[in-house]
């Protein structure tokens, strides 16, 4: 599904969807339930896909734009990134919201308008094998900072507004642009310690969702195992 060498295997989606599908195909799965399976887990896979395009069209253009040239068109680049980085922050959150609803369609919650993250812990009834996929669903470290990132840039400020040129003496005096995210995007006076390259973070974090998203998957496909049948 991401054939490059650099992402996580996403193994336990492909047997989740073998699961689910064998069981509907012998009639252990609930009518709405396989329809919202359809809907959300799918809308899932469409989001990692579109997370994905977007950090390869970010890694595309970062690395084939010579220095001079960035240097030259300022405005150009800064738009460009930003546009790549846009589409990453949007797809990677709704990635992360999307599976709340997907495992709370397996055990048949009920599903308002405002289901996040956080909100599948929450509500998941107090029933069933349970204890790893819990662990899963807790926030992890690095989301803080992204949840930072997504909704500054989302709804109050650009984010990668500073650029770097960096000389390797090894590599024949070559140099490169990179540019960083503020620690704190908010901050009149910004720092540049955490992420000082866009492209990197951006890889980092797509490998950290899929890896999350992967494991989710795993403890749901030992729980419809031991169930033999969903909801569970």
């Amino acid at each position: 599904m991401f054939p490059d060498p650099c992402i996580h295997r996403f193994a336990k989606c492909d047997l989740l969807e073998r699961k689910i599908e064998t069981l509907n195909e012998n009639g252990n799965v609930d009518n709405i339930l396989y329809k919202n399976y359809r809907k959300y887990h799918f809308s899932l896979v469409y989001k990692l896909k579109s997370a994905y395009q977007n950090w390869l069209d970010l890694k595309e253009f970062l690395t084939t734009s010579e220095t001079t040239e960035v240097l030259a068109n300022r405005n150009e680049h800064f738009f460009m990134v930003n546009h790549h980085f846009d589409g990453f922050l949007y797809a990677i959150g709704s990635a992360l919201d999307i599976s709340a609803r997907e495992v709370l369609t397996y055990y048949n919650v009920p599903l308002t308008g405002n289901i996040y993250f956080s909100s599948a812990k929450t509500l998941l009834p107090v029933r069933g094998q349970r204890t790893a996929l819990f662990a899963k669903l807790d926030d992890p470290g690095w989301k803080s900072e992204f949840s930072d990132y997504r909704n500054t840039q989302t709804h109050e400020l650009l984010i990668c507004t500073s650029a770097n040129v960096e000389i390797d003496m090894h590599a024949g005096d070559e140099m490169y642009v990179k540019f960083p995210l503020p620690d704190n995007p908010r901050a009149d006076d910004r720092t540049y310690r955490n992420n000082p390259d866009v492209l990197i973070y951006t890889e980092n974090t797509l490998k950290r969702v899929i890896s999350l998203i992967n494991q989710i998957y795993s403890c749901l496909c030992v729980n419809i195992d031991n169930n033999g049948s969903l909801p569970l």
